[in-house]
């Protein structure tokens, strides 16, 4: 039997197992389908190394490992504690870079610097087109920034992730600004389109420019800082339930 927690932030679900032997494709596809396993956006496994230091991976629900995933992290925190650890701040190893969380809900995620690839850049998206800007916040994300309803525009999703200007896929998000902050809705690489996503948060904010901005995203809000370069994400996560799979 494999023990397994399922954590959401946002609605962003993610199942996570006990470290140990590196989960197979086929594992990931089957407990993260939404009819035939347990159904998340992703499988998570995190080891704590030393007090308040963690390595964390996240492969996509159809077998892909992602480099980064804001959401994660912060339900990663809240795994950690679940299972018996206090320490209410963590240096988190994911990809290729180090996050601190902080808290015990909400929990800040201080996420690091942003890189614009391009800005502007057009695309066609069915009979329109747009204007969108690559940013790479530890995985790729291209942003646009529309007027009207922002649903439609994920039937779009798959077509702009497998974009040629993406060789490695991208996430996909459609933003629109309002007196309340930015609103959003994202079509996840290897996932499809989910009720959040942390990075991608992230991504809008910088693509929008300023210090602060609250994002509203289909499962709730974060609170982005983009200050000096450099990006906090603060939101929650919650644990849903535990269970047992069988091997």
């Amino acid at each position: 039997m494999t023990r397994f927690w399922k954590l959401h932030g946002l609605g962003n679900d993610f199942i996570f197992t006990e470290p140990g032997s590196e989960p197979s494709p086929e594992f990931i596809r089957l407990i993260c389908h939404r009819v035939e396993g347990v159904g998340s956006d992703g499988l998570i496994v995190i080891e704590a190394l030393h007090p308040g230091i963690a390595a964390m991976r996240m492969w996509n629900p159809d077998g892909s490992e992602s480099g980064m995933c804001g959401n994660g992290l912060r339900c990663a925190a809240r795994y950690l504690r679940h299972v018996g650890y206090s320490e209410p701040e963590w240096s988190i190893q994911l990809g290729g870079g180090t996050y601190r969380v902080t808290g015990t809900g909400p929990y800040a995620v201080e996420m690091g610097t942003a890189k614009t690839l391009w800005d502007q850049r057009e695309y066609v998206v069915g009979n329109e087109t747009l204007k969108g800007s690559a940013i790479d916040v530890g995985n790729p994300h291209l942003v646009f920034f529309v007027e009207g309803q922002l649903e439609p525009y994920l039937a779009h999703g798959p077509d702009l992730e497998t974009h040629p200007d993406f060789p490695n896929r991208t996430n996909v998000h459609f933003a629109r600004e309002e007196d309340d902050g930015i609103h959003m809705v994202t079509w996840e690489r290897g996932a499809g389109a989910t009720h959040a996503c942390g990075s991608g948060a992230c991504a809008v904010a910088v693509a929008r420019g300023g210090e602060d901005h609250l994002v509203h995203l289909p499962g709730g809000d974060l609170r982005i800082s983009y200050i000096g370069g450099r990006i906090t994400m603060t939101g929650p996560a919650e644990l849903v339930f535990e269970g047992e799979w069988p091997d």
